[in-house]
């Protein structure tokens, strides 16, 4: 059914009937949501009466059930339109997984301050240490946090995004800059632009950025003889942290904490909560609030 999708908010993907739209919470609300084994419960009709209606002038936002405390969170979907999500405890460790199995604590060598998830619904990190890695079967098959890159000297990140096409990026870090990086074929960091601060990817593979001043902007890779340029989707709001939707939906938090969209070249505000980290993949969208915990939108 149009409502079936919508019992947990990882498992929306592709579900219009559970987004978030310009005038507010769709169509369908689920009354709890579940995640890995938890029990799902009825999802209620949003008719403009009743507790769909009552949820829909509260607030778009939900909790996310159980207790994790995150510093950053990543959203991956697979062609099966199978989910993954993957946090960064208090402690630096990666935790979660695929949707419907045992969460796993990955193993703690790599201390991770920032997460993206690919389109094999893998983790990538950067480590404590200003390194990329993500976590997948090295040549024998073993998992492990693999380097993505063979270069020397590797320059350091401090922020790090994954295309639904598998198109990788980083942000570096002070010691250069702040550069902006995209992984090549030849597993080398090329060079893009500098003094970026956080960084997103979109379903084309295309770079989002939030620039040292609050601006955001696109990269547009070059057609023919074109140069490359940067299209900026300022001025309002000035943000600290940018995502894009499987969708094309670009969403940002700004530097006060408020959240908002880009609906027909303008952005319009997401009310309900304040947000640190923001981060989207499919059609969910996720933020973390600034004591930790994980909420996201309806």
């Amino acid at each position: 059914t149009a409502a079936s999708g919508c019992y947990n908010p990882l498992m929306r993907v592709g579900n219009p009937y559970c987004r978030y739209g310009a005038t507010g919470v769709t169509n369908y609300e689920a009354s709890s949501v579940a995640y890995f084994n938890l029990t799902l419960s009825a999802v209620q009709p949003n008719t403009g009466t009743g507790a769909g209606a009552a949820a829909n002038a509260i607030s778009p936002w939900e909790a996310y059930p159980g207790n994790t405390l995150a510093k950053d969170i990543g959203v991956g979907v697979d062609a099966s339109k199978n989910v993954a999500l993957w946090a960064i405890n208090s402690n630096g460790d990666v935790v979660g997984g695929t949707v419907g199995a045992t969460p796993q604590t990955l193993p703690s060598n790599v201390k991770a301050v920032r997460i993206a998830v690919d389109n094999k619904l893998q983790p990538w990190v950067v480590g404590a240490n200003g390194y990329v890695a993500y976590w997948g079967p090295n040549n024998q098959g073993v998992k492990g946090w693999i380097s993505p890159v063979n270069q020397n000297p590797v320059p350091l990140a401090s922020d790090v995004a994954v295309g639904a096409n598998g198109t990788v990026w980083m942000v570096g870090t002070a010691a250069n800059n702040y550069g902006i990086y995209r992984l090549t074929s030849n597993a080398t960091w090329e060079a893009i632009a500098s003094n970026a601060r956080r960084i997103a990817v979109d379903p084309q593979g295309h770079a989002w950025v939030t620039w040292s001043d609050g601006t955001v902007s696109r990269y547009d890779p070059p057609s023919g003889q074109a140069a490359a340029s940067w299209v900026d989707w300022s001025a309002e709001p000035k943000a600290r942290d940018v995502a894009v939707a499987g969708n094309g939906t670009v969403y940002a938090a700004g530097t006060d904490g408020r959240v908002y969209q880009r609906v027909s070249g303008k952005w319009q505000l997401i009310p309900g909560v304040l947000l640190n980290e923001i981060g989207a993949n499919g059609d969910t969208v996720f933020g973390i609030k600034p004591d930790q915990t994980i909420w996201y939108l309806r």
